[in-house]
This record gives C-alpha cells, sequence and structure tokens, in this order.
C-alpha cells in the first residue's frame, strides 16, 4: 500500500502540477518520537512533496535519542 501511495502522489495528470517525494524510503520517513527526544512511543510517517519546477531539496531530520546505529 505504500508504494500504490508514493505513486499516487507522484502521478503526473495532464496541466496538474507535478510532484516528487523527497524520499521513498520507508525508514527514512518513518518518523519515531522517541528516536527525537519525546517520552512516547508514537510513529509517523511524513511525505515530504517537492513540486517539481522548483529546484528545492529536503532532508529529513537526523535521530537525536536511541541507537546511533540509525543515523
Amino acid at each position: 500500500m505504500f508504494q500504490d501511495i508514493c505513486d499516487e502522489f507522484e502521478y503526473v495528470s495532464g496541466d496538474s502540477p507535478s510532484f516528487h517525494l523527497a524520499s521513498r524510503d520507508k525508514e527514512t520517513v518513518l518518523l519515531k518520537a522517541h528516536e527525537y527526544g519525546v517520552p512516547q512511543a508514537r510513529e509517523r510517517i511524513f511525505l515530504v512533496g517537492i513540486n517539481n519546477k522548483f529546484a528545492a531539496k529536503f532532508s529529513y531530520p537526523k535521530r537525536t535519542h536511541g541507537s546511533k546505529e540509525k543515523i
């Protein structure tokens, strides 16, 4: 289902603006609150879309807590 959502987001249709995702990597877009110092066990997926007419770049934040292996 994740791949379908990503594909739909980047789908180009007629005159609609086209977008690309900053990342399609599941481990990159899944942010876990406890890895950023929040005392909660929340997980959220953040899909960041960038309009293709802009040369913008986005970097997901580095983890600040927990295992350093994932940084």
